[in-house]
């Protein structure tokens, strides 16, 4: 029996006691609406509720003493939520908030290997001599799939003999491909990102020129795959999707030219949108800055050169329970207010 139906339990033993000592109880049925009452207690924890009802209406062939019946409630819909079969607590002005899209306009999904225990660890001497096995040409692919299963395994998408014999012949491993690598939320590992052939399943081309030592990122998704909200990390590295569905990535900055090794302030530009003119109210700053918390502990701070018509700008990241989505409120910023510097344990 758990805890929360100990309560439950004395006073249905209470009653009893009362009734009995009363005098006045005729037949077991004396007992009934204790043990009704009893019941509904035992179902009001479960979803929907269950509650009882006693001394039934005669529906012909038995008669049963107790009836228990489920709580539906009615639900209004909310159509912006995927119409929901379940109750919501959501602010009435939720859909007036700008959605990260709105306000970081470029993401970009994490990468998947499908292939972690060959291209990931957390020993970063361990991943070299592995991956320098892989581009041995003394080791034969049989000997390779001896000593790694997992990275010689043939899918639809991944011919193991073609992909390794196209990167022996160009000569390897890439030595900048080993990254930091952000596989799980605080729980940085290295990568081994190489650059051609299907060896990672997703690399994320696209993704790979905008991670730099002075970024960072915000990871978020349209739908919860779980039923309790755990989204929001702030990352430094290139990143996972975080297991179990797919994560999107927003960067405070962006390469203009897409390169990985040209990493001037001149090549960089902030990765925000327009969306907060119409709704800040201050004056424009001698400088932009984005500050927004998706924990209490872990702030991120974006500062660019001035451009007109920007305003600064404080963001708070918040969910709905009903669908976890990520939105940000906006309020105007206080003058004598000055933002906090990135503090995330992960960053």
């Amino acid at each position: 029996m758990t805890t929360r139906l100990i309560p439950a339990v004395e006073t249905y033993f209470a009653a009893l006691d009362r009734v009995r000592a009363s005098g006045g109880a005729k037949g077991e049925r004396a007992h009934c609406t204790a043990l009704g009452n009893l019941l509904t207690a035992v179902g009001a924890p479960l979803k929907p509720k269950v509650f009882c009802v006693p001394e039934l209406a005669d529906q012909g062939a038995e008669h049963p003493d107790f009836g228990l019946y489920a709580a539906y409630e009615r639900i209004k819909s909310v159509f912006p939520l995927g119409l929901p079969f379940a109750s919501t607590a959501v602010n009435a002005e939720w859909f007036e908030w700008p959605a990260l899209p709105d306000l970081f306009p470029v993401s970009f999904p994490g990468v998947k290997t499908s292939r972690d225990g060959f291209l990931v660890d957390v020993d970063l001497v361990r991943l070299n001599a592995r991956v320098a096995e892989y581009f041995d040409e003394a080791l034969s692919q049989e000997e390779i799939a001896r000593r790694y299963p997992s990275v010689m395994k043939t899918t639809v998408r991944f011919d193991t003999r073609t992909v390794r014999e196209t990167l022996l012949a160009r000569g390897g491993p890439n030595e900048t491909g080993f990254m930091r690598f952000a596989y799980r939320p605080f729980d940085s590992r290295w990568i081994y990102w190489e650059t051609e052939t299907k060896l990672l399943d997703e690399k994320r081309a696209d993704y790979r020129p905008h991670v730099f030592a002075e970024n960072l990122w915000l990871e978020a998704r349209e739908r919860e795959a779980k039923e309790d909200f755990s989204r929001g990390t702030f990352v430094r590295h290139l990143a996972d999707n975080f297991g179990n569905g797919l994560s999107n990535f927003f960067p405070a900055w962006l390469r203009n030219d897409g390169s990985i090794e040209n990493n001037t302030i001149d090549t960089r530009r902030p990765n925000l949108s327009n969306a907060h003119n119409a709704i800040s109210t201050a004056s424009t700053p001698t400088s932009q800055t984005c500050s927004t918390t998706a924990s209490p502990c872990c702030t991120i701070q974006v500062t660019a050169p001035p451009t007109p018509g920007r305003y600064a700008w404080n963001g708070h990241a918040s969910r709905c329970l009903a669908g976890p989505m990520v939105r940000t409120q906006w309020r105007s910023p206080s003058p004598n207010r000055r933002p906090a510097a990135a503090n995330s344990p992960n960053c």
